[in-house]
């Protein structure tokens, strides 16, 4: 499943939002969903316990597991250069 979410910010509580609605929504019979992330501040566990309820946040917490990437020299770092030439490109 791909899908692409575009927000004005990038705050925790837009992250806690999204990763709701991909436990709640889009795999809400997966045990645990594992995601790949870069290291931007808002990708760990205090951003759902800023945005919800300590239940709800633990509830979400405890359905996904995170990988950071390396802070240097990643492949998640070319390609998030890669897609920001792509969209300066080709998108207004």
């Amino acid at each position: 499943m791909e899908e692409v979410t575009v927000n004005r910010t990038r705050k925790r509580d837009d992250w806690a939002l999204q990763i709701k609605r991909l436990v709640d929504e889009d795999y809400p019979d997966a045990k645990k969903i594992i995601l790949a992330c870069d290291n931007l501040n808002t990708y760990y566990a205090t951003s759902f316990y800023q945005a919800f309820s300590h239940e709800g946040a633990g509830r979400i917490w405890e359905r996904i597991e995170l990988h950071h990437t390396p802070k240097h020299g990643s492949w998640f770092d070319m390609a998030e250069i890669k897609l920001s030439v792509f969209t300066s490109q080709c998108l207004n």
